[in-house]
């Protein structure tokens, strides 16, 4: 059987990531940031919150096509992981905080043995950061204003709620949570493990 992996890292950093990357590349690929948002980061977020709204749900509504600018859509892993659970068995989900495996040391070695075990093939697993991709810019609290920070977090604060959910739901149903060593299906706990590593 397939096994399907997730890396999960804190949507803001990834999408900061993400958006340098896109610049080094002079926004040719990205149509979520090429759109509105290719000044700054700052800039880009400024965007986002001001085009963004809350649905009768109290949930984000973004503007833009396939959930927004600034490729925010990518970052609602809960959404993309509960279409994904409907057409495979939560059993072959192993879901990885980034920081576990991106910062090297022993969680790294464990999870790569881990995943060796799981695909039955020996893995050459290695202790040691390894970053592909890397695109120098600022600390994050250094890139945005503490205002757009936060009303960035605001913004996807159910996103995120709804991805712990799916991540008990589907961990008491089988899913592997690298790292998570707490009781099973525990919301509590599974949200403190996701919030400490990604």
């Amino acid at each position: 059987r397939i096994t399907m992996g997730a890396m999960l890292r804190e949507p803001l950093a990834r999408m900061q990531s993400s958006w340098y990357h896109a610049q080094a590349e002079k926004f040719d690929e990205y149509w979520g940031f090429r759109d509105c948002c290719t000044n700054s980061f700052s800039d880009a977020i400024s965007t986002i919150i001001a085009g963004a709204s809350f649905n009768e749900t109290g949930s984000s509504r973004f503007k833009g096509h396939l959930g927004g600018e600034g490729s925010v859509w990518a970052s609602m892993y809960g959404r993309h992981l509960r279409a994904y659970m409907k057409e495979f068995n939560v059993s072959q989900f192993v879901v990885v905080p980034y920081k576990l495996y991106s910062h090297g040391g022993e969680s790294k070695t464990a999870i790569c043995n881990r995943l060796g075990e799981r695909l039955h093939m020996h893995l050459n697993c290695s202790d040691e950061a390894y970053k592909v991709n890397v695109h120098s810019h600022p600390p994050l609290n250094k890139d945005l204003a503490p205002e757009l920070i936060k009303g960035f977090r605001k913004l996807m604060f159910r996103e995120n709620e709804k991805l712990v959910d799916v991540l008990a739901r589907g961990h008491s149903q089988g899913m592997e949570l690298a790292g998570y060593d707490g009781p099973k299906g525990n919301r509590t706990q599974i949200k403190r493990w996701l919030q400490a590593n990604w």
